[in-house]
């Protein structure tokens, strides 16, 4: 009845480190920082997920251009992906950055591209195992708030959240939590 008494509101990233990249045509920032979510503390299988090292730490490919501020674009990738070659073709970044003038985040999701542990099938956040997949969702939930608020401490006023397949499904949790506008 009330999403927003589980999912707990996002705390501000301190410690965020940002690694310039090129992609053709495109220059970004990788964006690298501490998840900092955890599971609830009664969870049974809390600990389990917390195994995941990988999955600790985001990243996020951000496309910001200089000058006066723009409007933010969240892009939630689908599953099994999380990769800024595939991701920037999916969502059609060159034309939204540069055609429409936007700034863009595009988070990698939990066990997805390299938060995804060696050995684990690509997709894993989404499984028969019913744990993972609350795991999963609930932290992609948080990550993505932390990476809006953070555009907020950067000056954002206006964000949107752009989400394909499992990242549509996260918009629209984040949605629903967050003053955003869902495209």
């Amino acid at each position: 009845d009330n999403p927003a008494s589980y999912h707990r509101p996002p705390t501000a990233i301190d410690d965020m480190s940002v690694r310039q990249r090129r992609f053709p045509g495109l220059k970004f920032s990788h964006l690298e920082f501490d998840s900092g979510y955890e599971p609830h503390p009664d969870d049974p299988a809390g600990q389990r997920w917390m195994d995941y090292r990988e999955n600790r730490r985001v990243h996020a490919w951000m496309l910001r251009h200089e000058g006066p501020e723009r409007p933010w674009l969240v892009c939630p990738h689908g599953l099994g992906t999380g990769s800024p070659w595939i991701d920037f073709g999916a969502f059609g970044a060159s034309v939204l950055h540069h055609g429409f003038g936007l700034n863009l985040l595009f988070p990698v999701l939990p066990l997805h591209g390299p938060r995804r542990p060696p050995n684990s099938e690509r997709g894993a956040m989404i499984s028969f195992e019913l744990v993972e997949t609350l795991h999963g969702v609930t932290q992609a939930v948080w990550d993505v708030r932390r990476l809006i608020r953070w555009a907020r401490e950067q000056g954002a006023t206006r964000i949107g959240l752009y989400g394909k397949s499992m990242g549509a499904y996260t918009a629209a949790l984040v949605g629903g939590l967050e003053d955003v506008s869902l495209i």
